[in-house]
């Protein structure tokens, strides 16, 4: 309101000047009128330079708040415009990962359910539980009647070889690292080993993947060793992977029998 007020009184200003010089008497007529009137001019004229001035001021500061006021609400909308750009890229990316998590994490279940069916069939079958395994064996005597070495113990794809260890447990001193080598891959993997002594203890060797099952002595017979074992997303037993194990015993020792069961 102020700032219109103060604009018609400069643009009014200049007229009622140009006006009352209408009103002024000549000097000779009235010399004290006419000073009178000549200071009124100039009082007029001061008056219009103090107006102009303020005018001016409140033009200059209202301008100033204008920008400001455009510039605070530009950054708003600059805010706001961003900030709903960030939120919809950041939704869009955690929700294409979350998916892709889901999508993963449902493949693992899959793969979980049918290891337990696999490792299921591995309990139940007759190499674990003892059941009428089916034998495939080969008997390894010291010599021929030659006397001449025979091959060590095999069954169908599958080779035994063995070698002496040191041993670290006084109360079994003789130990022998058996190795299976397979010409295919084989899993689940079902072996029993006998041995020309009895057993005390067994020991995996450097299995390169996670496996379920187990490597024992038998229950029934200390001079047999029992393995029934299944690996998880690999064949345990390849060609390219023999597997390994260290048996020790408190006598003298050496690999009799292989045996290898079908897992049911």
């Amino acid at each position: 309101m102020l700032n219109e007020v103060l604009s018609w009184m400069v643009v009014f200003m200049p007229f009622a000047i140009s006006v009352v010089p209408i009103f002024i008497p000549t000097r000779h007529e009235d010399e004290r009128v006419y000073m009178r009137w000549r200071y009124i001019l100039v009082g007029f004229g001061i008056v219009f330079s103090i107006l102009a001035w303020w005018q001016q001021s409140q033009s200059i500061r209202a301008a100033a708040e204008d920008r400001k006021n455009a510039i605070i609400e530009t950054s708003r909308q600059v805010a706001a415009e961003t900030s709903k750009q960030v939120t919809k890229a950041v939704t869009e990316q955690y929700s294409q990962m979350i998916a892709d998590q889901k999508s993963q994490i449902s493949d693992l279940r899959t793969r979980l359910a049918a290891q337990g069916k696999d490792v299921s069939a591995i309990k139940s079958s007759n190499i674990v539980s003892g059941k009428s395994p089916i034998k495939v064996e080969v008997i390894n005597p010291a010599s021929s009647s030659t006397g001449e070495s025979v091959p060590p113990p095999h069954v169908a794809d599958v080779r035994l070889n063995w070698e002496r260890q040191d041993s670290v447990r006084p109360d079994a001193p003789y130990c022998q690292k058996v190795i299976l080598q397979s010409d295919v891959s084989i899993n689940p993997v079902g072996f029993l080993i006998s041995f020309s002594a009895p057993i005390k203890s067994v020991t995996t060797l450097g299995i390169r993947i996670a496996y379920q099952g187990e490597f024992k002595i038998d229950g029934r017979d200390q001079k047999t060793i029992r393995i029934a074992a299944m690996g998880i997303g690999d064949a345990l037993l390849k060609p390219d992977y023999p597997l390994a194990i260290l048996v020790c015993s408190d006598q003298d020792f050496k690999p009799l029998k292989l045996t290898r069961a079908v897992v049911q």
